[in-house]
């Protein structure tokens, strides 16, 4: 299997469409071409995550948080964005990273945590309505095509389609609607059709063919069908769609039972990794918390929205002391803080085991590992 063939099953758990607009997901170092035998998921491409990679001889590193983003004009290796891309090309490693779109995705970084948590009943906590245009995610990404073909030209087309990227649906491939029908058509002078005759009425046995696809796909799977359809000129329409599978940041869910917010927040301690940083709470221990919100990663700074969700608590990472001040001084939502790093490092384990789970059904024989470098940045915790 190939970087980019890989690339594809991480677009299809994490598509790159649902990234903000100031983000920069998908690969980032490397050949597409190359071939992939051995894989590392970490949270980021530090130098000495990198390092690691290089000694465990992996093909392809994935992690959440890009190499770069913006701002950075350099790459000489007296810098150590620099020395990342010299190592990572030196040892043939490509680099490929799903962010702020595997925080938005379905079963993404925050489905982990908050399934972690023993959240019930997710569902997204901000509409995309609620956000900033910065912060926003493309709208309009999931279409449909509508296609007419002669029934022995159906299968072949479904194939080219899926090929292209249609038809993908959760963990199901090549999904398409069918259903025969009768067309007509009357081929005009200068035309070479593949029924009938110049100048006559036809009249045909024909399957209406519809499937969906992510709008990243939209020239392949076009390109697809004209290369495939017998027709000189095929009859196909485009329609964008409302995709309900996913339309907001974090998520938001209920306790099989209600604990007080000093128990709530010993579970989460219990379950993310340990870090100097610690779990850091905001509130009353002793009020009960039934529903409760999560953002992963540094997104206090959504608390007057995420105030307006009606949660018992917001668990979230890098709180700040204004913000978390005025938040206890509103009345808002009980806060419980983590690291940076520890909100978000369970996602690695989850996506080893879904892209291993997705390797062992294919038959891939590709193996999947998680970084074990402690990634959180602080050293020391005094009292």
């Amino acid at each position: 299997m190939k970087v980019k063939e890989v690339a594809q099953i991480l677009d299809r758990f994490y598509p790159p469409e649902l990234a903000a607009v100031w983000d920069n997901v998908g690969l980032q170092v490397g050949d597409p071409n190359q071939e992939v035998n051995r894989i590392m998921i970490a949270l980021d491409p530090s130098e000495l995550v990198v390092n690691e990679a290089i000694k465990a001889k992996v093909d392809l590193l994935v992690t959440h948080h890009p190499l770069v983003m913006s701002g950075v004009n350099r790459f000489t290796t007296e810098t150590s964005i620099g020395r990342v891309i010299a190592n990572l090309n030196a040892n043939r490693i490509a680099l490929f990273a799903a962010h702020t779109n595997a925080d938005v995705a379905k079963d993404g970084v925050n489905d982990v945590l908050a399934r972690k948590f023993e959240l019930l009943d997710l569902e997204p906590l901000l509409p995309l309505a609620a956000l900033s245009d910065k912060d926003r995610a493309t709208e309009g990404n999931l279409l449909k095509i509508v296609v007419f073909s002669p029934a022995e030209a159906t299968e072949k087309l479904i194939d080219a389609m899926s090929e292209a990227g249609a038809g993908q649906i959760g963990n199901y491939d090549r999904c398409a609607y069918q259903v025969s029908g009768v067309g007509t058509f009357r081929p005009q002078l200068g035309a070479d059709p593949y029924l009938g005759q110049v100048g006559e009425i036809t009249q045909t046995q024909e399957d209406r063919i519809e499937m969906v696809f992510r709008r990243q796909h939209l020239s392949g799977v076009v390109e697809a069908l004209r290369r495939t359809h017998p027709y000189e000129e095929p009859a196909y329409d485009v329609i964008e769609l409302v995709d309900t599978d996913q339309i907001g940041l974090g998520r938001k869910g209920h306790l099989a039972r209600p604990l007080t917010l000093k128990v709530f927040a010993e579970r989460v301690a219990a379950v993310v990794p340990k870090t100097h940083h610690g779990v850091r709470v905001s509130g009353d221990l002793s009020a009960k918390i039934s529903t409760v919100g999560v953002i992963t990663g540094a997104a206090a700074n959504f608390l007057p929205q995420v105030a307006q969700r009606e949660i018992d608590c917001y668990v979230t990472a890098d709180a700040k002391h204004h913000v978390t001040l005025d938040n206890l001084m509103a009345s808002g939502p009980n806060l419980i803080d983590l690291s940076h790093w520890a909100s978000e490092s369970p996602w690695c384990d989850d996506l080893a085991n879904r892209l291993n789970a997705q390797f062992t059904a294919e038959n891939k024989g590709i193996e999947v590992i998680v970084s074990t470098i402690m990634g959180d940045p602080w050293s020391l915790r005094l009292p």
